[in-house]
Order: C-alpha cells, then sequence, then structure tokens
C-alpha cells in the first residue's frame, strides 16, 4: 500500500515555542517537508533539563532535543544513536520519554565545547545542536531563541511580589491569575536578545506558526526576547503569515481551558507595539474538548466530549476550527488532519 505524497514544494515554516508543543509539530508537520526551523525558549527550570540548568550552569535544553528527534525522517529511525535518544521506557502503565539521556548527551557537548572555548562561548549550544542534527539526519535547524540566560518572572493578580520560574508559574497558577511575565536576565544587566540564526529564520520563512503550550512560558517567553518582535514585523512587512495554535483541548488541574478569544487579544497585544498593531493571519483551535471529568490521567476511559464554542476575533483575520485533536494513551494530540488544514492555509494564502 502506498503511502499518501504530503510534501508541498517551496513552503518554509518556522515553528515557534518553548516546550514540548513545538516537536508534536514538527513531528506532525514534517512528512509535510516544509519544515525550515524551530525556535524554542531556553528558560524552564523544571524537570531534568531544569536539574542540568542549576548544576551546569547551560541553558535549558530538553525541548530542543526533543524537536530534533521529531524532525529525523522514519527512513532513517533505525539508527542506535536515534533509538537510544528516543527509547521510551514504562512505568505504571504508562510511557515516558529517554529524557535524562538525551539531555545528558546535549550537557556534555555543550561543557566540551566550553571547556575548549572557554564559558563566555555562548555558540556552544548552537553547534552541539548542529552537530546532533547532522549525526541523525536532520535538515531543519533547531534553535534557541536567545543564546542568553534568563529566568521567567511573572506578576500576579493577587500577590504584591513577584514569582520566579516557569515550572512555579505553568504549574501551579491558572494563566488567567498572572498580569504579565517578564524575562529576568542573568546577569542583570543584559537583557535577553534574540538568536541571530533565529532572526533569519524568521525573516526568511513563508509562516510563522505558533505552537501549543502553557500559555505564558511556551506562548509568550519568546515574544518577551528583545528583538522578537521588531524581527516578526520586518517578517510580516514582507508577506511572512503568522498562525497561533490555540490549545482549547487540553484541560489542567492548574491552568484551565484557554477562551480562544482572551488568547488572541492577550497575543496580538504581545506582538503589537504603541505604532504598529498585529493583526494574526490565522488561529487553529480544536472544535471540541474534554469535559472537566477528563482532566485527570484516565483520558481513554473518560473521553466524552463538550463543544468547543470559537467566536471570531478581531484579533485574527481567519479563525479555523475542526476535530484536530485525537485521544491516546498519553492524553490529546494534535492529528494529521490539523496537518493537513494548517499546510493547506499556507498553500493558500502565501
Amino acid at each position: 500500500m502506498k503511502t499518501k505524497d504530503t510534501r508541498r514544494s517551496g513552503l518554509k515554516v518556522v515553528i515557534v515555542g518553548g516546550g514540548s508543543g513545538t516537536a508534536v509539530l514538527a513531528d506532525l508537520l514534517r512528512p509535510h517537508g516544509s519544515i525550515m526551523a524551530t525556535i524554542q525558549s531556553t528558560f524552564d527550570d523544571g524537570g531534568h533539563s531544569g536539574m542540568l540548568r542549576k548544576q551546569y550552569g547551560i541553558p535549558a535544553i530538553g525541548d530542543l532535543g526533543k524537536a530534533i528527534l521529531a524532525l529525523v525522517d522514519e527512513k532513517l529511525r533505525d539508527g542506535e544513536l536515534y533509538k537510544w535518544l528516543s527509547y521510551r521506557h514504562e512505568r505504571d502503565g504508562r510511557h515516558f520519554d529517554n529524557t535524562v539521556g538525551r539531555n545528558e548527551f546535549l550537557a556534555m557537548s555543550i561543557l566540551r565545547r566550553w571547556a575548549e572555548r572557554g564559558r563566555r562561548y555562548p555558540e556552544a549550544l548552537i553547534e552541539a545542536l548542529d552537530a546532533l542534527r547532522k549525526e541523525l539526519g536532520v535538515e531543519p535547524e533547531v534553535l534557541p531563541v536567545s543564546l542568553d540566560e534568563a529566568h521567567i518572572k511573572a506578576f500576579p493578580k493577587c500577590r504584591p511580589s513577584t514569582i520566579k520560574g516557569q515550572d512555579t508559574i505553568d504549574n501551579k497558577f491558572r494563566h488567567e491569575d498572572i498580569l504579565d511575565i517578564e524575562l529576568d536576565p542573568v546577569p542583570p544587566a543584559q537583557r535577553p536578545r534574540l538568536c541571530e540564526r533565529a532572526r533569519e529564520a524568521i525573516l526568511g520563512c513563508d509562516a510563522l506558526v505558533f505552537a501549543p503550550g502553557t500559555f505564558w512560558g511556551s506562548k509568550m517567553a519568546p515574544l518577551r526576547v528583545e528583538g522578537f518582535k521588531e524581527a516578526v514585523h520586518k517578517a510580516r512587512k514582507s508577506g511572512v503569515l503568522t498562525a497561533l495554535v490555540i490549545n482549547a483541548s487540553r484541560p489542567s488541574v492548574w491552568t484551565g481551558l484557554e477562551d480562544p478569544n482572551a488568547c488572541l487579544e492577550r497575543y496580538s497585544a504581545s506582538l503589537s507595539t504603541s505604532s504598529r498593531n498585529v493583526v494574526l493571519d490565522a488561529a487553529f483551535c480544536n472544535s471540541s474538548m474534554p469535559s472537566t471529568a477528563a482532566a485527570g490521567l484516565k483520558w481513554l476511559e473518560q473521553k466524552n466530549e463538550v463543544p468547543m464554542r470559537c467566536v471570531p476575533s478581531q484579533f485574527v483575520r481567519e479563525f479555523i476550527t475542526g476535530p484536530f485533536v485525537d485521544w491516546t494513551e498519553n492524553g490529546p494530540k494534535h492529528n494529521e488532519l490539523f496537518a493537513e488544514e494548517l499546510m493547506g492555509w499556507v498553500d493558500r494564502s502565501r
């Protein structure tokens, strides 16, 4: 049986995000042959990646490694290195990625370059990512949004003090309880700047797709990097499309469900400046979401869906909805229909 050829010749898509949603999107769009690059935040302080960040002072690398593996061609997934880095082990009936091995591999690659070139050599991260891409035969670039170190700081509605750390902000507060975030640079005087290769990717693509993920840590953090908004504005002037994927399908004990219009309003405002208002070209939203009873671990046993009410917004030109999420043993995941809709929209609109 022949596999359907979904490749769209000539399209160049850049995915922007801050978490595992970028890798999910990269894996979905890879068969279409259109991904030019992924650009991701490196400010996470949670999990094993956060532990390595505290221990060695390296950037948060976990999600960058996930994106590289997601971009490996199916024909190249028999290699020993790919199998080791992507190994999934089972615990309590659920499957987990080989996060520790993948993170340690990249961490040692960065530390070796620091030992050779000095700790003030920020390009060590990109060189380590490029080396791993080359070993795995990945052509699209996997890039950090910035080479400068910073932590995410949030301003909650109900507290006089700020909250620091992406893990705390994303997992212990509902996103509507946060007024705003900013990047707390290390050292304090140096505000995180947009990585030059990330800037080149933004300016050289056909479409910028902002990936699904937690609202503040994944969606908003990259927008707070100095030079990011300016690059997006310049790209839009030359005809680059912008699309946002909204998490209307993913309830959480802490963060609740995203209100599509509230999400679009905040995103548009964050990309806008005092002299230039940004209206996104498209937003993609799942047309149904799980009931609140399905917020636990037993997704397959409790997959009752309730209608998702999506109202067209003044902050986006085209609001596209559909059954874009499938249920899996590990929760909801965007499907091939979503990939077809997204790439079809880019093809029609460019």
